[in-house]
């Protein structure tokens, strides 16, 4: 055969009832699709006899619905027989059954990764439902066994309303106080500074007027320095000169004598001379009529050397005795010449030496005037400047005492401010503490609100309150407990469900966070919590508190432990020390000593 043709009828049609057996078609919907394929291997389509192609066919096909991609829009007759012998579904995952083969052909395998996911969401959502359901059956036994508890729950939070107005009043009136005594503090510290700041000025002005005065006095202290060094040289100066002047006076007395003493000398020696003067004519002209009746003699000679002989011998002795005297007198007169010669240049000498005294005196006298004149000009300025120094040092004097006085009302200021600073800044920090406390207060009481609100209207069942509220202790023991227990705002539940259902219901609402201590997970403390009861060497914090129910006794031994208690921090040290155990120790005070060997302070809070 040249060529072989397939057509395939299509038609729409519209059922009229649910089973489909009756329909009708629907006109204008018939639709005929050929295929006829050649011998040598091509393939021409059509649609309604019209000529064609395969994609415009492929898409009116999808377009009306029928599945190309799968391949099941036909069935051979060959698959009739595997079909037929497919089991109702797959053994495992390299079968086909009949389930897979009609997913396959409608599609519907994709979705079965998402089927079984939900399996498995819903097999958790029935296994929650479950406990849910159990949950919600234990809550509904549980609130039918509450109504007590729940009226107690209802007067304990209309107590607890009362209290947190009480507080809040108290807060506010405390704060009231607190800010006006506040605007007081600040006021009187506002005058104290400016008042300090007055006395700073007015010692500022006074250590100017200090420097200014201490300045003069250090200059008119180097004047009078300087003039009294310049006295003292003077002074030093007339005493030489007087000491000169005395030697001079004594030196100008005995030269006066001496001078005296040779002036008569000279005038003996004068007469003397003068005597041997007059007597020298006289021997002269002796000498001459001698020396002429020598020369008439000497004539006469010859004839009257016999004569002279004669009279030689005759006046031999007379002449010799002249002749004798001649030579005594010159003789005696050489040294009185030599003796006035040398009185005179001693004199000239004496008068020399006496001019240059007097010289020297008279320059000394005029020196000692000088400095005289300068003392007594310098007197009066001196007297000026001591009276002027006298008065600055009173003026000094009186300033010091005043910087001393203003150093020291600075200082008491300085105190006084100190203190109102330490004043203020504590009252700060008990207002920071009471707006904390206030706000931890109303942070707790707010979630307790909330949590005591679900249990009140059932939402919850099995909440018994906080830790805190559960149980008493003295008054002498606040401190320490509150120090070292930090869970006394832990909410006690009965178990982990109640306080899982907590915890949603405060993450809904927002109102804060709280932790919980479940009491069905605290049983196995509680052959522990009486174990060596008593042999302790002090009294355990826990033994001390007061529960209001025994079921809660696990929740606070939970809470504190073995810690012990000590009056003072001397005897908790020896207790936390002694032997080889370690014992958690806490003092009246609130000091804590952990068994690691750490100390802590604090506790001035009572948060019961």
């Amino acid at each position: 055969l040249p060529s072989c043709k397939v057509s395939v009828h299509f038609v729409e049609i519209k059922d009229k009832d649910e089973n489909g057996e009756d329909y009708d078609i629907v006109e204008g919907s018939e639709l005929e699709v050929s295929r006829a394929a050649f011998s040598d291997n091509t393939n021409k389509y059509y649609i309604n006899g019209r000529g064609s192609n395969y994609k415009e066919v492929t898409d009116l096909l999808k377009k009306a619905g029928i599945d190309l991609d799968h391949n099941r829009f036909l069935i051979l007759q060959g698959e009739v027989e595997l079909i037929s012998l497919m089991p109702p579904k797959a053994r495992n995952e390299n079968e086909t059954g009949m389930l897979e083969y009609l997913e396959d052909i409608i599609g519907s395998n994709k979705l079965v990764e998402q089927i079984e996911e939900s399996g498995k969401e819903v097999d958790v959502l029935n296994e929650e439902r479950g406990q849910k359901v159990n949950k919600l059956k234990i809550v509904e036994k549980e609130r039918g066994n509450l109504s007590s508890a729940k009226e107690e729950a209802e007067e304990f939070m209309a107590q607890q309303r009362k209290l947190i107005t009480k507080k809040a009043a108290l807060y506010q009136l405390h704060l009231k106080d607190t800010g006006k005594e506040l605007g007081e503090q600040t006021e009187k510290k506002t005058k104290l500074e400016e008042k300090l700041t007055q006395e700073k000025e007015k010692f500022a002005e006074m250590s100017k007027q200090v420097e200014g005065i201490t300045g003069e006095y250090t200059k008119e202290k180097d004047g009078y320095e300087a003039m009294a060094a310049e006295m003292d040289k003077t002074k030093a100066e007339f005493s030489v000169f007087e000491r000169k002047d005395i030697k001079f006076k004594e030196d100008i007395k005995h030269l006066k004598t001496k001078d005296k003493k040779l002036k008569e000398t000279v005038v003996k020696e004068q007469e003397k001379a003068e005597k041997a003067k007059e007597s020298i004519p006289k021997q002269e002209k002796a000498i001459v009529e001698a020396e002429a009746t020598i020369a008439k003699m000497e004539k006469l000679i010859p004839t009257e050397n016999q004569v002279l002989d004669k009279m030689y011998e005759a006046t031999k002795e007379e002449t010799e005795a002249l002749r004798a005297k001649l030579d005594k007198a010159q003789e005696e007169l050489v040294p009185w010449t030599k003796a006035s010669n040398e009185a005179q240049s001693n004199c000239d000498l004496v008068k020399g030496e006496i001019e240059l005294v007097m010289s020297k005196a008279t320059k000394a006298k005029e020196a000692l005037a000088n400095a005289q004149q300068l003392l007594k000009d310098a007197e009066p300025k001196r007297k000026e400047k001591h009276k002027t120094l006298k008065e600055k040092h009173t003026l000094l004097a009186k300033t010091e005492k005043q910087a001393e006085d203003a150093k020291t009302e600075l200082s008491a200021l300085g105190e006084k401010e100190a203190a109102l600073r330490d004043g203020v800044k504590k009252m700060r920090s008990q207002l920071e503490d009471s707006k904390s406390s206030q706000q931890a207060s109303k942070s707790t009481s707010a979630v307790l609100k909330v949590l005591m609100d679900a249990k009140k209207s059932g939402k919850i069942v099995g909440i018994h309150g906080r830790l805190g509220d559960l149980g008493a202790i003295e008054d002498k023991y606040d401190v320490a407990i509150t120090t070292a227990c930090g869970g006394l705002n832990n909410i006690v539940v009965e178990n982990t469900a109640v306080a899982q259902f907590c915890c949603d219901l405060l993450r809904k609402t927002g109102a804060g966070v709280a932790t919980f201590i479940m009491l069905d997970k605290q049983q196995h403390l509680i052959e522990r919590m009486n174990k060596n009861k008593g042999s302790f060497p002090a009294d355990r914090l826990f033994d001390l508190v007061k529960s209001k129910d025994a079921k809660y006794l696990p929740a606070f031994y939970f809470a504190l432990r073995d810690t012990l208690v000590a009056p003072s921090l001397d005897v908790a040290m020896k207790i936390a020390y002694q032997g080889k155990q370690r014992f958690r120790v806490v003092t009246l005070d609130g000091s804590v000593i952990d068994t690691s060997g750490t100390m802590s302070g604090g506790g001035n809070k009572v948060s019961r």
